[in-house]
């Protein structure tokens, strides 16, 4: 797997996390004083706030869901995880979201080309060598 695919499956992770950051450091300051808390159950809270709050999470649930469908494709079609690996990462993406997504990423994605790399190594050896 090339650098740029890692990269390609790395972005979204990471704006998910970017996003989920974003998302708590707007809602905590409101959780904060118990009158926000009341207000926000009821629907009441100042328009801007609320609205960034709804798009914020709008593309965070959006950006996940997209990402998780991309991990356990990904997940289904690779070679390096045997059969009953890969039944146990797609149930564990499917599941369990970003935080599996994290592990598979590093588990997974970041050594899929490794043994490509080593095995194309080997055969340029054994070519210098047979030739």
């Amino acid at each position: 797997m090339t650098t740029a695919k890692k990269l390609l499956f790395a972005i979204p992770l990471i704006l998910q996390v970017i996003l989920f950051i974003a998302f708590e450091s707007l809602l905590i300051p409101l959780m904060e004083n118990s009158r926000n808390i009341e207000r926000l159950m009821r629907g009441q809270l100042p328009r801007g706030d609320a609205q960034l709050l709804v798009i914020i999470f709008g593309m965070l649930v959006a950006l996940d869901i997209i990402t998780r469908v991309f991990y356990i494709i990904f997940a289904m079609r690779t070679k390096e995880l045997h059969e009953g690996k890969r039944m146990t990462w797609i149930l564990v993406l499917a599941l369990l979201g970003v935080i599996a997504q994290l592990f598979f990423y590093f588990k997974v994605i970041r050594k899929a080309g490794a043994a490509e790399k080593a095995t194309v190594q080997q055969q340029k050896a054994t070519d210098f060598w047979n030739s």
